[in-house]
């Protein structure tokens, strides 16, 4: 597998000279198994060169798997701008959680192209569309066995395990550690007091890691600080970069891709945040490599 980070942002996106070394693009990736067949992950705004990307392949007019962690908006923003819906043979295949109110995962998506948003609608489009809404589920796609897990996050929203060919990809953005804070199926937030026991959150903190154990690569959610998190952050459905290392020692993972940089964020704080990870991966004996996502970065696996 070929990974390529398109967009690598949170929240949404934020060009410019102090953000243009690590990204200012929203959530987008490509994943490539061979020279024919790739699955995208999100739709952020980093999708707009991945589609010219391509287009330069050639490979526009195929079809195109896309899987949506959720519909929240710096992950679907990009869809506009996708340069494949607007080719004539091309065919979108849509995979995402189911929601929970009455709009299909193609409907919400597709609301962004109606007249009101921009020049284009949906109904104009030339490239088929299709929908496939996904629970905790594991199917096969394109020789590789997907599956999915329902992430602490306040919308509906799928971590994904990827593996072809005897190797491992695992997703987790957008989560929040389970401990004072669970999110419901209809995407509100419950605050857990001490009246609920700390074994609930261990069962839950490790039914994901077993979901994510061993993979060679996870690319995790790590928008904030620890102090960060402990003040003010707590319920906003996102990690922290500390957790996250710990998570993948736990998990046994071979690298872990440290993802889903806050807006607010520049280069230089970034940097900061990297050297702090160096040091946190020597203090803890952490025996696995930790990298900040940027824009542009390949890994293979």
């Amino acid at each position: 597998m070929k990974i390529t980070l398109f967009g690598v942002r949170g929240s949404f996106p934020v060009p410019g000279k102090e953000t243009f070394r690590y990204g200012g693009n929203t959530s987008s990736l490509c994943i490539e198994f061979n020279d024919k067949d790739f699955v995208i992950i999100d739709a952020g705004t980093g999708i707009r060169n991945l589609g010219n990307y391509l287009i330069k392949k050639e490979e526009g007019l195929s079809d195109i798997n896309i899987l949506f962690t959720h519909t929240h908006w710096d992950h679907i923003m990009g869809i506009p701008f996708f340069a494949p819906i607007y080719s004539g043979g091309a065919k979108i295949h849509m995979f995402g959680p189911s929601s929970n109110d009455e709009q299909s995962l193609k409907d919400i998506i597709l609301s962004q192209l109606e007249h009101k948003y921009f020049p284009v609608s949906a109904h104009e489009l030339t490239a088929e569309v299709t929908q496939n809404q996904l629970s905790e589920t594991s199917f096969e796609l394109l020789g590789a066995k997907i599956s999915t897990i329902r992430l602490n996050h306040p919308c509906v929203t799928l971590g994904y395990r990827i593996e072809y060919k005897n190797n491992t990809l695992v997703t987790v953005f957008d989560h929040e550690p389970y401990h004072h804070t669970i999110f419901l199926d209809d995407g509100t937030a419950q605050i857990l007091e001490g009246n609920s026991p700390l074994s609930s959150f261990k069962k839950l903190n490790d039914r994901l890691m077993n979901f994510i154990e061993g993979a060679d690569i996870a690319i995790m959610d790590s928008q904030y600080t620890k102090n960060e998190y402990f003040n003010g952050k707590q319920g906003y459905g996102h990690s922290y970069y500390e957790y996250t290392l710990w998570l993948a020692k736990e998990a046994k993972i071979k690298k872990v891709v440290l993802f889903h940089h806050d807006p607010v964020r520049t280069d230089a704080q970034l940097d900061v945040i990297a050297k702090s990870i160096e040091n946190n991966i020597v203090e803890n004996s952490y025996q696995f490599e930790a990298l900040l996502a940027r824009e542009g970065m390949e890994i293979i696996i």
